[in-house]
């Protein structure tokens, strides 16, 4: 018994926004996979050349510059930050997705943040390695690409931008939110990522692999449909909203 295709049966509009559905989603593949990419970038250009490694020692010593007057506020922020907390936080940004009336989005969210810290561990420690040019203060010149900490901080703030809808209240104001989530969330992972500068835990290219790890899991999550119930849907509806919650109304409000 032959499925019948996606768009049978539809319009050529349906057709166009069923075509229209996809780009966001393509988009969000390209990105996830430049994010990847990018980290493999920032590894071989600053990790394991002696040329790059000796600009982030430049840096790492640099950054003592007037740390007197921020490291205690550092030190505060990158004590907060531990296992539990990761998972503190995970449950946060679920239990707001559910309560916004997606469980497709509390699911996705709280995957990027495992995803992203599982991750964030598995490059450190098994996959990446830092050739020992003698330049490493560690004892054990270990590879510490990408920070753990900044990856906790960016997860976070991918994760909320994900759960906040495009309809809030039945008034189609989501972009403006997302766009404050967005800003908000990146404060506080440039906030994480300098104090571990500032306390001397990681050097920069750490910071910025990080960065490029949770914006890649957030694509990916994106790219996989977590706003899926976000999208026009043949026929003028909004995509089926699998929490059966807010999101399940028709393009023009009605119920």
């Amino acid at each position: 018994m032959r499925c019948a295709a996606p768009t049978a049966g539809i319009g050529p509009y349906d057709r166009f926004v069923v075509s229209a559905r996809l780009k966001p989603r393509l988009r969000a593949a390209a990105l996830a996979a430049a994010c990847f990419l990018g980290i493999l970038v920032v590894w071989a250009v600053l990790v394991v050349s002696h040329t790059g490694q000796l600009m982030e020692q430049t840096a790492l010593t640099g950054s003592r510059i007037g740390a007197r007057f921020a490291s205690g506020y550092a030190r505060t922020l990158l004590h907060v930050v531990s296992i539990p907390a990761v998972i503190a936080m995970a449950v946060i940004v679920f239990l707001l997705a559910l309560w916004r009336g997606s469980r497709r989005r509390a699911l996705w969210a709280a995957g990027t943040i495992a995803a992203t810290n599982a991750s964030a561990q598995l490059l450190k420690h098994t996959l990446l390695w830092r050739p020992d040019f003698g330049l490493s203060q560690r004892w054990d010149a270990a590879n510490t690409l990408p920070s753990g900490h900044t990856a906790v901080a960016a997860s976070t703030a991918v994760a909320l931008v994900l759960v906040v809808i495009v309809d809030i209240g039945g008034q189609v104001g989501g972009a403006r939110w997302r766009s404050l989530t967005a800003w908000v969330g990146a404060l506080l992972a440039a906030a994480m990522g300098y104090s571990t500068l500032v306390c001397q835990w990681h050097r920069p290219g750490d910071v910025m692999a990080a960065l490029l790890l949770a914006v890649g899991w957030g694509a990916v999550a994106v790219a996989c449909g977590a706003w899926a119930n976000d999208e026009p849907a043949p026929g003028g509806r909004t995509g089926p909203d699998d929490g059966g919650g807010r999101g399940a109304r028709r393009a023009d409000g009605a119920p």
